[in-house]
């Protein structure tokens, strides 16, 4: 079975004492119409010589035009059959953003911004999405 990995993040920032996080609704033309059109995290596939971080902030300056802080201490893996044959690995760490202009930049986004705990778990797509925001939010309570 062909292997595939791919970096993400779970950005979050805090405003008037509540946590916000980004979500970003991919309408990829190049993805199969399986995956379109949905409610998620940025990501991407690594490439050859990057590191896991390293992807993470490509791939969150490439979809949200944000420079972001990875915290490694929050790590979560997801693991789904992409497609016949296809076994995809996806890496999530947590981010907090650098800068404030939050533009979709990449071909693939249609929409971003930034959503309540409750509001973002309520529009995630993907049940596997779901439970990383869920384990974010298990960690941000330990914090």
């Amino acid at each position: 079975m062909k292997q595939e990995k791919s970096v993400g993040a779970v950005i979050y920032q805090k405003q008037n004492d509540t946590m916000y996080v980004l979500l970003v609704k991919h309408t990829a033309s190049t993805l199969p119409s399986l995956y379109a059109s949905h409610w998620g995290f940025p990501k991407g596939h690594m490439k050859d010589g990057e590191t896991e971080v390293e992807t993470a902030i490509r791939k969150i300056k490439e979809e949200t035009n944000l420079d972001a802080t990875i915290n490694q201490t929050f790590r979560e893996t997801t693991h789904y059959e992409s497609a016949p044959g296809v076994q995809k690995e996806v890496v999530y760490f947590a981010a907090t953003p650098n800068s404030e202009i939050l533009l979709p930049v990449h071909e693939d986004v249609a929409l971003l911004g930034f959503y309540s705990y409750l509001d973002a778990k309520n529009m995630i797509t993907y049940p596997s999405d779901r439970e990383v925001l869920e384990k974010w939010h298990q960690w941000m309570m330990t914090k």
